[in-house]
């Protein structure tokens, strides 16, 4: 019987046709490959542990003759093969996923009218503007999304912030980042953020007053002010931006994306939402999962609807408004 992608929501219409026949046909061939590494990968199991086994005796042989190197040298060492170890035992886990995501993931995102792009690399002027991270020096990225949606320019890339500091490296943030191009500018410079996270402004999020040009804005919704913190330097355009529709929005994708914290900004013609978290990026569960499970796809489509949604609530803000 041929697997069929059953579209449960209004959101997934269109999805099974495209599903039948972009993805689909790519199936087969994936799941042969995912057991072939999964083989690969638990063929490579013992002789890791057994290389494990090996360096450990060796380090034992070498902590007892004083004469050898000394401890934190050996221990040095240990840890290096100890990480060379482990990464030839996951490589077949790390090969599956990548091939995964070039075959699946892209055809999902091409049936939104996105781009996928695994290790694009992306500016970061309008993070440094937009005033949700503290000072950064290094930005890496990937899994980057681009294209159109709802009719507006629209980028979902994953990125990690750093900083570095004498020999050592901060990271400022880690997660995904969301920007969306609406089609006029904001007047001002608005930005929520979660009560422990704190802005590049000249104020903790935690003050009720700044000597800079933000000043903190008053909700009305009780559940959405006990989460976020809202700084404006224009109050009535941050109020027909934070309606009780898009606050909703914003508490249902932070529900649907495991509850991270998200910091946004509105600056110019650009929202940028900045989403901490761990995760990978639509990372397929693995190569001990069969591709025909099509869980993932599903929480795919339900990322990108609730992406659309929140678009749709800032279109129709920005007309009525501003």
């Amino acid at each position: 019987m041929e697997l069929e992608f059953i579209e449960k929501e209004e959101y997934h219409q269109g999805f099974a046709l495209h599903f039948k026949e972009k993805i689909l046909p790519k199936l087969s061939s994936l799941e042969t490959k995912r057991l072939e590494l999964l083989a690969e990968y638990k063929r490579r199991l013992p002789i890791g542990f057994v290389a494990t086994v090996i360096v450990l005796i060796l380090l034992e042989l070498l902590l007892g003759n004083k004469e050898s190197l000394s401890r934190s040298d050996i221990l040095f060492f240990m840890g290096i093969a100890g990480g060379f170890i482990s990464l030839w035992v996951c490589m077949p886990r790390f090969e599956f996923r990548k091939i995964a995501k070039l075959s699946i993931v892209s055809e999902i995102a091409n049936f939104f009218g996105l781009e996928y792009s695994p290790e694009k690399q992306i500016e970061t002027d309008d993070f440094r503007s937009s005033k949700l991270f503290t000072s950064f020096t290094s930005c890496s990225s990937e899994d980057n999304f681009t294209g159109k949606l709802e009719g507006l320019n629209f980028s979902l890339t994953e990125v990690n912030l750093s900083k570095k500091q004498n020999k050592s490296s901060i990271e400022i943030f880690n997660g995904e980042i969301v920007e969306i191009e609406m089609l006029k500018n904001f007047n001002g410079h608005t930005v929520l953020s979660e009560e422990n996270q704190h802005l590049n402004i000249s104020t903790s999020i935690f003050s009720k007053k700044t000597d800079s040009e933000f000043e903190q804005v008053n909700l009305e919704d009780p559940e959405f002010e006990r989460i976020y913190k809202v700084y404006s330097t224009d109050q009535i355009e941050a109020r027909y931006l934070l309606t009780t529709s898009f606050m909703e929005r914003v508490l249902n994708l932070k529900k649907i994306l495991g509850n991270p914290k998200i910091k946004i900004s509105f600056l110019n013609k650009n929202i940028l939402i900045a989403i901490s978290s761990y995760r990978n990026l639509f990372e397929p569960k693995g190569v001990s999962h069969s591709v025909y499970d099509l869980s993932d796809i599903y929480k795919f489509l339900e990322e990108i609807n609730e992406y659309k949604k929140l678009i749709q609530t800032l279109k129709l803000n920005q007309n009525l408004g501003l």
